[in-house]
């Protein structure tokens, strides 16, 4: 789900529901439900979506897609907003055929998108198969890929943007680490073809069970703390663990602040955080097992402690 409520499913006709929140302001969830299928606006197996101008993203695992939808009162349209980038591009697009396996994660810097992929099969170096395809986000047509023989399962992924450039933090649960690839530098006006080339990378982390350690990372976030948490460089990484069961805080230079364990121990997919006014932190993460969200409210002025998790949300 994203900022306007709108979510897509795949179970029958859309409906929308309307109801007052605490502070008695009108909200609207709308569902747009689409088939099964592989066509234009059909889902198989969404695993990631990214809203941006007005315009959804959505990973697909079972089309080995990438789709591009605008989404109005009634579903997917061809209406074009007033304003914004895409605001000229076509209501729905896909990435080609052929241009992922097995897509996750999604995130985007600029005009570009990049997707993770977990499986290269038939590439020279199948023991890392893993890598991120860079496609143009208005085109979807396929402009690089980064992480070749550095990521074997990439999952989640986020931007991390810093005054001397811009990072691609990976979660890879093949490797229990993340994989920070520099994007800074990667993308010129004549843009040419993104390799890894272009950047350099970084590692956070190994297996195990200690703070800054992890057990199958799934999911990263970025947290934006304001200028009270100067010393964690103004924001700091939240990551998910499948099998650690647990998220960490972590700053952007991988150093450990801290750990929560939702309730249950169940095995955790993924995550984002979203930064109150007055400095706290809100994480919202996928339970696998129980399937529900948890969410926790992190107080980042009492040195990132955590709020006993709110109940779950199915």
């Amino acid at each position: 789900m994203g900022g306007d409520g709108e979510s897509i499913g795949a179970d029958g006709p859309g409906k929308g529901d309307a109801f007052d929140d605490e502070d008695g302001c009108g909200s609207r969830v709308l569902s747009v439900h689409c088939s099964i299928g592989s066509g234009a606006c059909q889902v198989n197996f969404p695993t990631d979506l990214l809203l941006q101008d007005e315009v959804t993203y959505v990973v697909e695992r079972g089309n080995a897609r990438v789709q591009r939808l605008r989404l109005g009162a009634g579903g997917p349209t061809g209406e074009r907003p007033e304003d914004g980038k895409l605001a000229a591009a076509p209501a729905w697009a896909t990435s080609a055929a052929g241009a992922l396996v097995h897509p996750w994660g999604i995130t985007a810097h600029e005009d570009l998108l990049f997707v993770t992929d977990v499986g290269c099969i038939g590439r020279a170096d199948e023991g890392l198969p893993g890598r991120v395809v860079v496609l143009d986000g208005l085109t979807l047509e396929v402009v690089g890929e980064l992480g070749i023989g550095r990521l074997r399962l990439p999952a989640g992924v986020a931007v991390l943007s810093r005054a001397e450039g811009a990072e691609l933090i990976v979660a890879d649960h093949g490797l229990h680490q993340l994989c920070c690839l520099d994007i800074g530098t990667a993308h010129r006006a004549a843009r040419r073809p993104i390799s890894q080339v272009d950047g350099r990378v970084r590692i956070i982390g190994r297996r195990g069970r200690a703070p800054g350690m992890f057990h199958s990372p799934v999911g990263v976030a970025v947290g934006r703390m304001g200028a009270m948490c100067g010393a964690f460089h103004g924001a700091c990484l939240f990551v998910s663990e499948f099998s650690g069961r647990r998220v960490q805080a972590l700053s952007i230079l991988g150093e450990p602040l801290a750990v929560f364990e939702p309730p249950g121990r169940s095995r955790l997919m993924g995550l984002c955080c979203c930064v109150a006014p007055d400095g706290e932190i809100g994480v919202w993460v996928c339970d696998y097992d129980a399937d529900c969200l948890h969410t926790l409210n992190v107080h980042v002025g009492r040195g990132m402690q955590a709020t006993t998790p709110v109940p779950a949300v199915r």
